[in-house]
């Protein structure tokens, strides 16, 4: 069972919500989850919960196969975006989740949610709306594994119809955790894994976990041996964006080559 999350605190959340109800045959159920009625649609259940999504741990109380975050995306630049992104904690979880913490993604899912977005970006003429896979970061920190799609990236933005129905569509369409995709990690770049996100269009790449550049410093061995074990996908080697690591470049692929961890050039496979 693949579990829908909406926050009651946010707009763009309910936005998603309506545009869910409105366009698919959710029905409200018995059951309840902080005191709002769970909705069902096939291999789909709706949740409401009243906290920000961030800090949602107590999802830990209900039994799920996948938590999938259909949130709000924020930004100080506030361009337009449909965005999705594996959640966890390289440092500190000063947005939720636990300090050095990763969360279960599916790399998979990820890949099938940012090629959805492009193609709904075209059939909803959202030409403003920026399409972004978003490294990992922020929480919640449970045991089920978990993705944020999002909907961004001020109010104007969050009470867009047709953004949310974007988002609901992908959802609802490319929820799927098959592919033939090779999973990977992904090392280095901008929090907006711009390069990771050409290679993912340009040939048959997905990504599970992404360790941007400005998290860099908080690799260590352990926690790119939990981006390997916290991807439903089991990776097998890690792309490095070589020219996006800034002074942790040596250090890091000295790290790789003393684990045996192989990796490969963003460049070279561009």
């Amino acid at each position: 069972m693949y579990t829908i999350v909406v926050s009651k605190k946010n707009t763009a959340d309910l936005n998603i919500k309506q545009r869910l109800l409105e366009n698919f045959s959710f029905k409200e159920t018995e059951k309840s989850f902080d005191n709002e009625p769970i909705y069902s649609f096939k291999d789909f259940e709706l949740l409401t919960i009243d906290k920000e999504p961030l800090n949602a741990d107590h999802l830990a109380l209900h039994n799920s196969d996948f938590f999938i975050f259909a949130s709000r995306h924020s930004s100080k630049a506030g361009i337009p975006a449909l965005t999705c992104h594996p959640i966890g904690c390289w440092g500190q979880g000063t947005l939720g989740g636990k300090t050095k913490k990763l969360v279960k993604s599916s790399a998979f899912l990820l890949r099938n949610y940012f090629l959805s977005l492009l193609e709904k970006k075209e059939k909803f003429s959202l030409k403003d709306y920026e399409i972004e896979t978003e490294t990992t970061h922020h929480g919640p920190y449970l045991d089920t594994p978990c993705i944020f799609v999002e909907l961004g990236s001020e109010e104007k933005s969050w009470k867009n119809e047709k953004g949310a129905l974007a988002i609901a569509e992908t959802i609802m369409e490319a929820t799927s955790l098959e592919s033939d995709a090779e999973p990977v990690i992904g090392l280095g770049g901008t929090h907006y894994a711009i390069e990771f996100s050409k290679l993912v269009q340009r040939k048959n790449f997905a990504f599970s976990h992404i360790c941007p550049k400005h998290s860099l410093h908080e690799l260590t061995p352990e926690m790119l041996q939990q981006a390997f074990d916290k991807s439903v996908e089991k990776p097998k080697r890690v792309i490095i964006d070589h020219k996006g690591m800034g002074k942790e470049k040596q250090r890091i692929i000295e790290m790789l080559n003393n684990q045996s961890i192989e990796f490969e050039k963003l460049r070279k496979l561009l």
